[in-house]
């Protein structure tokens, strides 16, 4: 006979439905960002998302990412060369260099060379970000687990690694705003074992989507027989340093910046 089920156990069970079927519905939508070595293999370094506005296709990536030069995109079955012109925030130094957002309009050449792969619609948005009693997920490509492969080979079958926690609030460090929100990343974390283990920078999510599982206290939501589904919150662009915090951009201001990169091209 099965033991009395608690009110957190049946909380985080019902959290841990919500982020696996936002795993199984978004992972593909979710990309990884290249570089190749000296001796021209691919090497992961950053993460993007595919993302459907106004019934136009376009990737979205952290605007600091575009530093690296010659970044490669993993397509379903290849590399494609990063050459699409993105509509970005200007970055350090302006007026608000909270925003942390780079939009790329991809044309049809583009968007032929992702067939097959999924782009998040405007009906799987947040309408807005909110900011309390959340619970989020992030999902990227890890550099620490993805090395460059030995062998030569593509290396386009990558791990996508991804993390749960409740919203936090902004680090009160004076640079981030109304654009940004805040997803707890504690410096320990535990391993399914039980082991405690001192959590380290996620180097290789910049650029990749944050989820919204819902409210932490809406009963209609956790007492729901299927999962809640999960929202586009925004981007994820930082994790400060000393941790405690993982930073995204939110999705309103995507969207902002996906019309605005629309709006440049016609």
């Amino acid at each position: 006979m099965g033991g009395i089920i608690t009110a957190v156990e049946a909380i985080e069970e019902h959290f841990r439905r919500c982020a696996d079927e936002a795993r199984e519905r978004f992972g593909q939508s979710v990309r990884p960002l290249y570089v190749a070595d000296k001796r021209g293999r691919p090497d992961a370094v950053a993460s993007a998302v595919l993302l459907e506005v106004d019934g136009s296709p376009f990737l979205a990536t952290a605007a600091h990412v575009l530093n690296i030069p010659r970044l490669l995109l993993g397509g379903a079955n290849d590399l494609i060369p990063l050459s699409a012109e993105f509509y970005r925030s200007p970055g350090k130094g302006a007026a608000d260099d909270s925003i942390d957002i780079a939009v790329a309009l991809l044309s049809e050449d583009q968007r032929r060379a992702l067939r097959g792969l999924p782009f998040i619609g405007s009906a799987d948005w947040m309408h807005s970000t909110a900011t309390e009693n959340r619970y989020q997920l992030a999902v990227g490509y890890r550099v620490s687990q993805n090395k460059a492969p030995v062998d030569g080979s593509k290396n386009l079958r990558l791990m996508r690694w991804s993390f749960t926690g409740f919203s936090a609030p902004l680090p009160n460090s004076g640079q981030y705003g109304e654009s940004n929100f805040a997803l707890e990343y504690s410096k320990r974390a535990v391993r399914e074992s039980g082991e405690l283990i001192k959590t380290t920078p996620p180097h290789g999510l910049s650029g990749g989507p944050i989820f919204d599982l819902g409210n932490t206290l809406s009963y209609d939501q956790l007492c729901a027989p299927d999962p809640h589904p999960a929202k586009l919150a925004g981007i994820l662009i930082e994790c400060p340093t000393g941790g405690g915090a993982l930073i995204g951009t939110k999705v309103e201001v995507l969207r902002d910046y996906a019309r605005r990169a629309k709006a440049s091209r016609a």
